[in-house]
């Protein structure tokens, strides 16, 4: 009895260790391809190659980032960030610090970095996004 006991036991966690591996599997593959319409390519809504002119004192360096389209999406992913940039130093996310002087009052303009993508994601009257409250993208 006790090795029936023992043998089903055996199964049971191999069972629930095959099934535990296959989730975390199926959740990271899918994960990647959760890629929001703003950030789907350069041309995108929130991937224009353009942005509002800011300081460096505005932006947040996002260190495990390595593609323009990843840049683009940590933006998205996060409510506060209003533009973002990629290029040869990285990517950098841009946030209101001066909550009286917003970013997207200045000047619309090439990236900060030559050759650099980049795109306002939540501005008023441009970017994927018309306000930081609206999660879906502009049309």
């Amino acid at each position: 009895m006790n090795q029936q006991f023992n043998s089903f036991l055996i199964v049971f966690l191999s069972y629930l260790l095959a099934f535990a591996i296959f989730a975390d599997a199926h959740n990271y593959e899918t994960s990647k391809h959760k890629i929001s319409p703003c950030c789907k390519a350069s041309g995108s809504p929130g991937w224009t190659n353009e942005m509002h002119h800011a300081t460096a004192g505005d932006s947040f360096p996002e260190l495990d980032v390595t593609t323009a389209q990843h840049c683009c999406q940590k933006c998205v992913e996060n409510l506060d960030c209003i533009q973002w940039v990629f290029g040869p130093g990285g990517c950098k996310t841009f946030f209101e610090r001066i909550p009286s002087v917003s970013i997207c009052s200045f000047s619309l303009g090439q990236p900060l970095i030559p050759n650099g993508d980049s795109g306002v994601i939540r501005c008023e009257n441009d970017g994927c996004y018309k306000s930081c409250e609206s999660n879906e993208p502009h049309e």
